[in-house]
């Protein structure tokens, strides 16, 4: 720090009396202004420069013949294909309308097996109005989402079962109660159906497969016929966990796709 001296501007009153600029009279000794302190001038302090931080990456963008499978919360579902030989015993107890009363009024089935078989889901014996055993295969593309489901959207149920197909490949989606997980097998003769099926609660105990006698009381099933034109080979499953939903699609043949875009 360095004092100095310097005469300021202004009057000088009287008795010494030095009279700055702003009229304010100080005593000066010998008509010498008062002492201005000089501090040294700091150096400004180095400027700094926010660091610079990417946006974060965006999701990798999903294979082009593949692109729902990188979608968050959704994951492929392995599709089995029984061999065509095999001798297959599931299914064979069909399910009537006065046992699957029964079966809904009696001990048997708590809340699970009610919201499973529930009017609006994929496996309800009631979903197209009447009742049909979802077991029996059925020929679910020939007919319009809109044509089967108009009972039960007349009513008071609500359903997010829907079907159709595009150019290129038909398609199923549906919620599973419960977000249950779910077998997706292409079977039957020809191999032109596909069963979607799985389980409300434990199997049997004693091993047997449940899908052979009275499978309502353990599991639930929807079994649709495959269209004439469709790859049964190539058909793909997707289930979404965060939304408990399913997708099946099927890749329409070939020939029959070039001849729908010719």
């Amino acid at each position: 720090m360095s004092i100095h001296y310097r005469k300021k501007k202004g009057k000088e009153g009287k008795g010494g009396n030095h009279i700055d600029g702003n009229g304010v009279s100080q005593a000066t000794p010998n008509g010498i202004a008062p002492p201005i302190l000089c501090f040294p001038q700091r150096p400004a302090p180095p400027r700094r420069h926010r660091s610079y931080k990417p946006p974060p990456p965006s999701r990798r963008a999903s294979p082009p013949g593949d692109p729902e499978a990188a979608m968050p919360g959704r994951r492929a579902i392995e599709v089995r294909l029984q061999p065509v030989d095999a001798a297959a015993p599931k299914w064979r107890m069909s399910l009537l309308e006065n046992t699957f009363a029964g079966f809904l009024q009696g001990a048997g089935a708590d809340s699970a097996a009610r919201a499973v078989f529930a009017e609006g889901s994929l496996f309800s014996p009631f979903l197209f109005g009447k009742f049909f055993d979802p077991a029996d295969a059925f020929p679910l593309w020939e007919f319009e989402p809109e044509v089967l489901l108009a009972a039960l959207r007349r009513g008071a149920a609500r359903t997010t079962v829907d079907w159709g197909e595009t150019d290129s490949e038909y398609y199923l989606r549906a919620d599973v109660p419960g977000g249950r997980k779910c077998d997706v097998e292409v079977s039957g003769d020809a191999m032109k159906v596909i069963d979607i099926s799985g389980l409300w609660r434990a199997p049997p105990a004693d091993g047997r497969d449940w899908r052979a006698g009275r499978w309502w009381e353990h599991g639930f099933a929807r079994r649709v016929e495959l269209p004439e034109d469709a790859e049964w080979r190539k058909v793909e499953a997707y289930f979404d966990d965060g939304e408990g939903s399913l997708e099946i699609k099927v890749p329409k043949a070939g020939d029959a796709h070039q001849a729908t875009t010719a």
